[in-house]
C-alpha cells in the first residue's frame, strides 16, 4: 500500500484573522474593537493588540478564527485525514521603512496566537504548526513581497502531494505574491481556497491552474520560439493542447530525426484527422517536402532535400548551443556535399545503404574501368578500382574523384577529353573550396566526444577552427552561413525554414485557445 505525502495548508494572517467574540472579555482587556455590530469583532491595530493577546493566553477562550476554521476543516473533509503541517504567514514591516500606522496593521503576533491556539485546542487535526514572517520589506509592495515569500516558501518541504494556498485574510499583495510563488513552488499540487466574506464554505479557485497554465504555456512558447519540439511536446498536455496541437509538435521532432516515415504518418493520424480547416491547408503544405523524403532512397533528388534537412537541422543545433551536435552535423555535411558534387558530375551512385551498397561498389568498378585516365589518377593516390570494396567509397575517395575533375592537367578518357567539361571546373573549384573551408570543423569533430576522443567544444573554438569560410556581418567566421552559401551555390533552396514556420504556427494556435 503506497503511504500517504505530505498535506500541507499555506496561509496568510490578516486583520480579520483573529476576531473577539466576548463582549465582556474585550471590556476587561480594554481592546479597541471595530466599529461593525457584533460579535464577533475586529480588532483594531494588529500589532498591539496581538502582542496583549499573546501576553495573556487566558483571553483565548473569547476569540474566534472564522475564516481559516472552515477552511482546514474543508481540507480535512477533502483528504479524510489529518492536515500534517500548518504554515501561517505575519508580516513585520520595519519601523521607519512605513508609516506607523501601516505598521500597526502588522500580523506577527496574530500569526504566533493562532498557532498556538490550533496547537493546543484546534478544531481540525493538525499534526504541526509553524509561523514565518514577512520581514525587512514594504509588505504593500509587490515586488519587495515576491522575493520574501519566494526566500520564506523555500524553507518549506517541495515534496507536498497538496499545498493548500489560503489567501482570504492577508493584505492584497500578499495573497497575489503567494499565489504565484506557490504555484511556482508545488506546481499543479497547489490548490487555492477563498472564503468569500459573509459564507461559511471556501472555494477551491481555479486561479492556481490557470497560472500555472498560462506559466506552463510561455515555457511553451519559449521551447517552440528556440525549436526544441521535444521540450515542448513534454508540456502540451499540462497546457490541455489538443490533440492535433501535440501531433504537430510530433511531427516537428520526428522530422528533426530524420524519422520521415513516421513523421508523414502523425501528420495523417494525428494532425489532418483531428485538425480543421486551416490545420489542413498548413498539412497540406509541409506534406510536400515529406514526399522526396520519404521516396527512393538511392535519388540525387532526396539527396538534395537531404542537404537541405541536413543545414536546417545543423542551424538549428548552432542556434540551441549544442556545439557537439553541430560538429557531428557538420561532419555528415561536408559529406553529404561531396556525395551529391560526385553523382551530379559523373552520375555515378552513392547509396551505400544495405539494398544498395553491392550495386554501388559495382558501378564504380565499371565507371573506372571505363576510364583509364580517373583510374590511374586514383592508383597514384592508393585506391585500386579493380579490387574497390565498399569501405572504400567515402568521404575520401569522394574529395579524390573530384579532385581530378578540377585537375586541369588530367584527362578523362583515351580521347583525350577532359571529365567535367571545362565551363564546370571553376563552379566545382568554388564548391570543394567552401566545402574544404569546413575541414578544421571536421577535424574538430574527430577529437571530440562524437568523434574519437573526449576534447571539449565551445563557441571560441568552432569559431577559430572555421577561418577560411565566410563572414558574419561583423567580420567574424560565420559557419552557418558559409554551409548556407554553399547549398544555395548548388541551388538547394534553405531560404524558407519549415521549422520555424511550424513553429509559429502552433504558437499561434495555442496563444487563440
Amino acid at each position: 500500500m503506497a503511504s500517504e505525502g505530505m498535506l500541507l495548508v499555506v496561509c496568510n494572517v490578516g486583520n480579520r484573522d483573529v476576531q473577539v467574540r466576548d463582549p465582556a472579555l474585550a471590556d476587561a482587556l480594554g481592546i479597541a474593537l471595530g466599529r461593525e455590530p457584533g460579535p464577533p469583532w475586529t480588532i483594531r491595530g494588529a500589532r498591539d493588540g496581538g502582542r496583549w493577546l499573546w501576553e495573556h493566553p487566558e483571553a483565548e477562550a473569547g476569540l474566534s478564527f472564522d475564516i481559516l476554521d472552515p477552511c482546514l476543516a474543508h481540507v480535512v473533509r477533502r483528504h479524510g485525514r489529518a492536515i500534517d503541517r500548518l504554515v501561517l504567514f505575519g508580516t513585520d514591516q520595519p519601523e521607519g521603512l512605513v508609516a506607523e500606522r501601516h505598521r500597526q496593521k502588522d500580523t506577527l503576533h496574530f500569526a504566533e496566537v493562532m498557532a498556538r491556539h490550533y496547537r493546543q485546542q484546534g478544531t481540525v487535526p493538525i499534526r504541526q504548526v509553524a509561523t514565518l514572517q514577512v520581514r525587512d520589506v514594504d509588505a504593500a509592495l509587490y515586488d519587495e513581497a515576491f522575493e520574501a515569500y519566494g526566500k520564506l516558501l523555500a524553507e518549506l518541504p517541495p515534496e507536498a502531494d497538496a499545498c493548500y494556498l489560503v489567501i482570504s485574510g492577508g493584505m492584497p499583495a500578499c495573497n497575489a505574491v503567494l499565489l504565484l510563488q506557490g504555484v511556482r513552488r508545488w506546481g499543479e499540487r497547489a490548490r487555492v481556497l477563498y472564503l468569500p466574506e459573509g459564507q461559511a464554505e471556501p472555494r477551491e479557485l481555479r486561479a492556481g491552474a490557470q497560472i500555472l497554465a498560462s506559466l506552463q504555456r510561455a515555457v511553451v512558447e519559449a521551447h517552440l520560439e528556440r525549436l526544441d519540439f521535444a521540450a515542448a511536446l513534454a508540456l502540451l498536455p499540462a497546457v490541455d493542447a489538443p490533440r492535433y496541437l501535440r501531433g504537430l509538435v510530433a511531427y516537428g521532432q520526428q522530422r528533426l530525426d530524420f524519422d520521415f516515415d513516421t513523421a508523414r504518418a502523425t501528420l495523417l493520424d494525428e494532425v489532418e484527422r483531428h485538425g480543421d480547416l486551416a490545420v489542413r491547408h498548413f498539412v497540406d503544405s509541409v506534406r510536400c517536402d515529406l514526399d522526396p523524403l520519404c521516396g527512393d532512397a538511392g535519388s540525387t533528388e532526396r539527396l538534395r532535400t537531404l542537404l537541405a534537412e541536413l543545414f536546417w537541422n545543423s542551424e538549428i543545433a548552432f542556434e540551441q548551443r549544442r556545439y557537439a551536435d553541430f560538429l557531428a552535423r557538420v561532419y555528415r555535411f561536408q559529406e553529404a556535399v561531396l556525395r551529391y558534387l560526385v553523382e551530379t558530375t559523373y552520375g555515378w551512385p552513392t547509396d551505400l545503404g544495405p539494398e544498395a551498397r553491392e550495386a554501388t561498389v559495382g558501378a564504380w568498378r565499371g565507371a573506372l574501368e571505363q576510364n583509364a585516365g580517373l583510374a590511374a589518377y586514383l592508383a597514384a593516390r592508393g585506391v585500386e578500382g579493380r579490387s574497390l570494396a565498399a569501405r572504400d567509397v567515402n568521404r575520401v575517395l569522394y574529395g579524390k574523384v573530384l579532385a581530378f575533375a578540377v585537375d586541369a592537367e588530367a584527362r578523362g578518357d583515351d580521347e583525350g577529353q577532359p571529365t567535367p567539361a571545362p565551363e564546370r571546373r571553376g563552379f566545382l573549384k568554388a564548391q570543394l573550396r567552401r566545402a574544404g573551408a569546413l575541414d578544421g570543423l571536421v577535424a574538430l569533430r574527430h577529437r571530440t566526444i562524437v568523434g574519437h576522443d573526449f576534447d571539449g567544444v565551445s563557441l571560441a573554438r568552432i569559431l577559430a577552427a572555421y577561418p577560411n569560410g565566410e563572414k558574419d556581418a561583423r567580420g567574424q567566421p560565420d559557419p552557418v552561413r558559409g554551409m548556407r552559401v554553399l547549398l544555395e551555390a548548388l541551388r538547394v533552396p534553405v531560404r524558407d525554414n519549415p521549422y520555424r514556420r511550424l513553429a509559429a504556427f502552433v504558437a499561434g494556435r495555442l496563444r487563440a485557445l
